[in-house]
């Protein structure tokens, strides 16, 4: 444990990374990675002992961007910070719980259920575009269109302007999944795409203040007379809530059919669609759109003999862990009824996402519904593209479908 110079974690590797996380946990589970300044855990008692552990919290995001940056100048990036730092990603202990509490009883699970409609609809207008075609890619012409309309309609955002919605989301996501692109280049569009976002929600919020409907924004309107929650803070959460339930679940999406399809389980789940839940849950499992989620040390501590120091970096590998052999036997196998720890692909403890529910609800209406609309839908796997720009997230750029 400790320090392994073998870096295993970029070029081709970010690509297809499950060989060379379990190598990396084989031979050392804690380890210290120069590239990424930070500390890279890849087993899953090491990440759920670090993420309830109070010496571990969500940390100076300005250091951390400082090191992301790599020597240039932090002014680039001076929205893209003051925004972030009032998001409760980067919050902890009764700061965290305070924005926590003030979006709970939107997301709560009796809660998501009356967002059916929002997501049916959303399904019903991206089926109608492809229905009639024989081929189609379920990343652009599927997945990102219904992510879109759903986190649009949780928002009350007009169809009109879903477009440029979306493509400030994933200028910003982009730079927020630690950037293994042009660094420069794309820290300068996050800071340019995350101040439009702030302005747009601002308008929105002085649309719904006069005009209140049954979304996101006018819930929160309605409790801050029982919070304190500030206008500043609010519009945060919002961009925080947009990135996180955006492209997460269009990575999602991505990565839990093609799972199924090298698994040779479409016709399956199309024919048992009751075994969809318990499906859905081994893909994120097996393939989970999130990699990585970043923690601080607070205080300098031992943890498997490694002196963790104060404002050491914590890389914590949700999906390395999620393929731990000593939390799930056969982790490369699927297993439709596994039992055991349950996987890391939503987090963990306190900062497990607050959007996990709906995210299910998602993907499970829309795999019920393509499999429904679509009886010979299969991968052209020839054609994929995976996703190479982001150490954090995974998904797909590309994943070309034909219905022949």
């Amino acid at each position: 444990m400790g320090h392994y110079e073998n870096p295993l974690l970029f070029n081709d590797q970010i690509k297809e990374p499950y060989e060379a996380l379990a190598d990396l946990r084989a031979k050392a589970p804690i380890y210290y990675c120069h590239q990424l300044k930070g500390w890279v855990i890849t087993r899953y008692r090491d990440s759920t002992q670090l993420f309830a552990n109070p010496k571990v919290i969500a940390g100076n995001l300005t250091e951390q961007v400082e090191a992301q940056l790599d020597g240039l100048e932090l002014g680039i990036v001076s929205d893209y910070l003051r925004i972030r730092n009032e998001m409760m990603l980067h919050k902890d202990g009764d700061a965290h719980l305070r924005l926590r509490k003030s979006l709970n009883p939107f997301f709560a699970k009796n809660q998501i259920v009356q967002l059916s409609p929002i997501v049916s609809s959303a399904l019903k207008e991206t089926i109608s575009e492809i229905s009639d075609k024989k081929e189609w890619d379920f990343a652009t012409e599927f997945a990102e269109p219904f992510s879109t309309r759903v986190i649009a309609g949780l928002f009350g955002v007009p169809e009109a302007d879903r477009s440029a919605f979306q493509k400030a989301s994933d200028d910003v996501s982009r730079f927020f999944g630690t950037t293994m692109g042009d660094i420069e280049h794309d820290a300068l569009i996050a800071n340019q795409a995350i101040l439009f976002l702030e302005n747009y929600f601002y308008r929105l919020v002085d649309k719904k203040t006069e005009e209140p409907g049954n979304d996101l924004i006018s819930s929160l309107l309605k409790g801050r007379d029982r919070s304190d929650l500030t206008l500043e803070e609010m519009i945060a959460q919002c961009i925080l809530i947009l990135m996180a339930g955006h492209f997460t679940v269009i990575d999602q999406l991505c990565n839990s059919l093609f799972v199924f399809s090298r698994h040779e389980l479409i016709d399956y789940l199309r024919s048992h669609p009751e075994l969809l839940p318990d499906a859905i849950e081994e893909s994120i499992r097996l393939d989970s759109g999130v990699l990585f989620m970043g923690r601080t040390v607070k205080e300098d501590f031992y943890h498997e003999n490694c002196l963790f120091k104060e404002e050491d970096s914590l890389f914590l590998g949700l999906g390395a862990c999620n393929h731990d052999p000593e939390a799930f036997p056969n982790p490369d196998t699927f297993q439709l009824k596994r039992r055991g720890p349950r996987h890391l692909g939503f987090g963990f403890s306190q900062h497990q996402c607050l959007g996990a529910e709906l995210g299910r609800l998602e993907i499970l209406e829309a795999f019920t519904a393509l499999f429904k609309e679509f009886p010979t839908l299969n991968i052209v796997d020839s054609d994929v593209q995976r996703k190479a720009e982001s150490l954090f997230f995974r998904g797909f750029y590309s994943l070309p479908i034909s219905t022949v």
